[in-house]
Formats: C-alpha cells, sequence, structure tokens
C-alpha cells in the first residue's frame, strides 16, 4: 500500500512528514524530553508508519474505522508512549500518553492511505463523554482535510 502525508508532493517524503506530524502532536511546552526518549518515541512512530505503508497493522490493536462514514476514514493508535511533564510546581511526572493519527483509503485513487492529521488523545477518567467528544472534534479536523482536499487529489503526485 502506498502512504502518503497529504499535501506532499516529494515521494520520498510521506513517512518522513507522516512521523514528523505525529511527533509533533506530542510536544507541549512543559513536556521534556531526554535525547533518548526522544529518538526512541520517534523510532516506534516511524516503524508503525512503515508496517502501515506495508499493510501489517493488526485490526483493532493498530488501526481501526472511525468518522461519519462519509470517508474511508482509519485511526493509527499508539497507546504507550512514554512522557515527562514539568508541573505548576517543577516536579517532573511520568505520564503514558496515546496518539492517533487519521487516514483515508479511498480506493477511487488506488491502494493508499492519505495521513490527514495527529493529535495526542485527550483522556477524562471521569467523564467518557468529555472523552469521546473530544477526540470527535479531531476525527472532524481530518474529515474536514479530506473533504477540502478530494478535489486536488490533496495535492499529491498521484496518475
Amino acid at each position: 500500500m502506498d502512504y502518503y502525508w497529504h499535501d506532499c508532493s516529494d515521494p520520498e517524503l510521506h513517512l518522513d512528514r507522516a512521523t514528523d506530524a505525529v511527533f509533533a502532536s506530542l510536544e507541549r511546552p512543559s513536556r521534556r524530553w531526554s535525547p533518548h526518549n526522544k529518538v526512541y518515541v520517534r523510532r516506534s512512530i516511524r516503524r508503525r508508519l512503515e508496517l502501515a505503508a506495508a499493510g501489517g497493522l493488526k485490526p483493532l490493536a493498530h488501526v481501526k474505522p472511525v468518522g461519519d462514514g462519509q470517508a474511508d476514514l482509519f485511526e493509527i493508535r499508539w497507546t504507550d508512549i512514554n512522557v515527562v511533564e514539568a508541573g505548576e510546581d517543577g516536579e517532573l511526572r511520568f505520564k503514558v500518553v496515546g496518539v492517533r493519527l487519521y487516514h483515508a483509503e479511498p480506493l477511487a485513487i488506488s491502494v493508499a492511505a492519505v495521513a490527514l492529521h495527529a493529535h495526542e488523545k485527550d483522556y477524562y477518567p471521569d467523564d467518557p463523554k468529555r472523552t469521546h467528544d473530544a477526540q470527535d472534534e479531531q476525527i472532524a479536523i481530518a474529515e474536514g482535510i479530506f473533504r477540502d482536499g478530494w478535489a486536488t487529489r490533496w495535492g499529491l503526485p498521484l496518475p
């Protein structure tokens, strides 16, 4: 399967752009990255994307369908990214976070995936509806990128 990042015209850079977008979704002013953890997280993101490009993701564990059905939209899931955050008190706290990358697989352009939007998943343990609504907002962003880019095929070098 060909794997593209939307609006990237260089065929050699699609996985790089997607990796950058997923990692950027993890960046916060309060986050502290050791050089080793930063490299490890970026590599784990990249490996999952390479697995996606090879068609090797496991349904539900790594990827699942999402959205309102208007687009063939899927999410690639990371559920175990280790981060360190500095609290307002200056104390460093370890945290495990999840990230989602939404992509479409429009059969009209061949066997391909077009990565659209990445975000860190917001969890509200005491309010599952808020967690669901927050993710629905992010899915809506991906759906908008999909719809807005359809006419131009997301700026991709497609036949």
